[in-house]
Parts: structure tokens; C-alpha cells; sequence
């Protein structure tokens, strides 16, 4: 989605080549691979190598210095997950090692799947 935002820092009017969202923040890119904060204009890096200085909107924990979500960190039987960083549009999943997949509407769904089927306690 492109669309133009005006660039406080930089002063100046650009086109955003990409948008999302990372650890439940808002986020665009100009050049698809420098990122910056939606609401502050605040550069926070490149693709692949992006750092959270802002606690999770869902469980309100920091990032990990693995780059993990906090609330899910180490899932046995999981090779990544994200708890979905309780955006509107966001939804949690989880990928296992074996290739399956589960998603989930919520959090608090997630959250009893994972006590039922990994007898795991998310840290919040």
C-alpha cells in the first residue's frame, strides 16, 4: 500500500513504499528497508534488524535481546510465534518445528491453547 505521509523529521512530503506494524506499533518504510515509528517519525532500523525500545501494547513486557516476544519467549515445540501485540488487525500464531501451524482470533485464545496443548503459562 503506498500512500503519502508527511515526514516531520526529514521535512518533507514522501511516499510510503510499505506499512505495518512491529511489536503492536504502527511502522512505515520510504524505501522498503529503512523503518520508522508511524507516530514519532523515529528511524528504528533496517530490514531484518529492527530493535524495540517500546513495551508490547498486549502483555506490556519488553522485548528480549533474542528479538522474541516476551509473553511467549522458548514455546517447546515451536520454532516462532507472535502474540499478536494486541493490535486490532493483529492475530497470534504459532509455527512448530513439524511444519504445522495453529492460528488463533485472541490472545486469551492463545493463551488457553497453550496451556492445554503445551502446559506453558504466558509471562504477564
Amino acid at each position: 500500500m503506498r500512500f503519502l505521509i508527511r515526514n516531520k523529521v526529514m521535512g518533507l512530503a514522501a511516499i510510503v513504499a510499505s506499512s505495518g506494524s512491529y511489536f503492536g506499533y504502527r511502522i512505515f518504510s520510504i524505501d522498503g528497508e529503512s523503518w520508522y515509528w508511524y507516530d514519532t517519525k523515529e528511524f528504528i532500523g533496517v530490514s531484518g534488524k529492527l530493535r524495540c525500545n517500546r513495551p508490547c501494547k498486549e502483555c506490556g513486557l519488553s522485548q528480549g535481546s533474542n528479538g522474541h516476544d516476551p509473553c511467549i519467549s522458548n514455546l517447546p515445540g515451536v520454532e516462532y510465534a507472535c502474540c499478536g501485540h494486541g493490535l486490532d488487525d493483529g492475530y497470534p500464531y504459532i509455527k512448530k518445528y513439524n511444519g504445522n501451524s495453529v492460528n488463533f482470533d485472541t490472545f486469551k485464545e492463545m493463551k488457553a491453547w497453550l496451556k492445554e496443548n503445551l502446559d506453558y503459562d504466558t509471562k504477564e
